[in-house]
């Protein structure tokens, strides 16, 4: 118990990224190695599912190991009153959060229709329309949102029943109706217009996106490209800034916002900027094009050469 409490206490406190990730997985492994009671070993479990689900390699073990632990939580016999012990003890997570675990894991490995079937049953819409979607069954994600809607309209459903039909009056009246406050209905509205590229209407939907959630990062990314299309650096800059904020490891981000200072005419910044982006990806032969160039013109003739 003492171990899995630390790793919890080590997964808060810290960073997340690779490192943490096989740090979480030591911790999982030694609890597995020596297992003596349900509980413990079933959250333990758990965790190395999360964790394997990330590589390639292992995220088919992951999913038959969260599907047997669905098993286990469905099975109802005598020793079921003996796996009790130290369950309040133990983060022991409903039983609807392992399935779901189940179903992300089945769509990661291209089943649909088992993860829908999973969604069904857990009456979790949106992920259900999701996968109608990736199927090609807008009718049926459309005969979901509107018997959902007859018991009650709600920013979410409007803002899916948008992308279902593909149209942006769906969203605004998501707006309306959340009184201003649904980052998903200007988010929505901004990347319809992106996809359409009328990026000078698409910018202040997007802007008022991260006004009310900032921690969104595909809507700094957009916002940035659009904001390069009419050709005002000052923005796209900005938002690559905030984006790399959110996600220092983001080479296109670092890539994106050495563009916009060599526009600006800053072109020592762009030279540090392009430094980061090579560390972030550096097999990328126009990156080093690129930082070739600014080398040039910074005077940084050795790293030129």
């Amino acid at each position: 118990t003492i171990i899995l409490a630390l790793s919890a206490l080590h997964q808060k406190r810290s960073a997340h990224d690779e490192l943490l990730n096989e740090e979480l997985m030591a911790y999982a492994e030694c609890i597995l190695s020596d297992p003596k009671n349900f509980c413990i070993q079933f959250c333990a479990l758990l965790l190395r599912s999360k964790l394997e689900k990330l590589k390639s390699k292992k995220v088919e073990r992951a999913m038959m190991q969260v599907e047997i632990l669905t098993d286990q939580m469905k099975t109802n016999s005598a020793e079921s009153t003996n796996r009790l012990q130290l369950f309040y003890s133990t983060p022991m997570p409903p039983f609807w959060v392992v399935e779901k675990e189940l179903a992300n894991l089945f769509l990661s490995l291209g089943s649909t229709k088992s993860a829908l079937e999973v969604f069904l049953r857990l009456e979790m819409w949106e992920e259900c329309i999701f996968c109608y979607k990736q199927l090609q069954r807008n009718d049926k994600a459309l005969e979901i949102i509107d018997k959902q809607l007859e018991k009650g309209e709600t920013p979410l459903l409007l803002c899916l029943k948008g992308d279902v039909t593909n149209e942006p009056q769906y969203y605004e009246k998501a707006w309306e109706l959340s009184e201003h406050h649904s980052a998903r209905a200007k988010r929505s509205l901004g990347y319809y217009y992106f996809q359409k590229k009328e990026y000078k209407t698409c910018i202040p939907h997007l802007l008022e996106s991260v006004e009310i959630d900032s921690l969104e990062q595909r809507v700094w990314f957009f916002l940035g490209h659009a904001a390069t299309q009419l050709e005002d650096y000052e923005l796209a800059a900005k938002s690559y800034r905030t984006l790399i904020n959110l996600d220092p490891d983001s080479f296109e981000a670092w890539n994106n916002l050495s563009n916009a200072y060599i526009r600006l005419n800053d072109k020592l910044r762009a030279w540090r900027t392009l430094q980061e982006a090579i560390k972030c990806n550096f097999e990328e032969w126009r990156v080093w094009e690129n930082y070739l160039l600014v080398c040039m013109d910074v005077g940084a003739f050795e790293e030129a050469i």
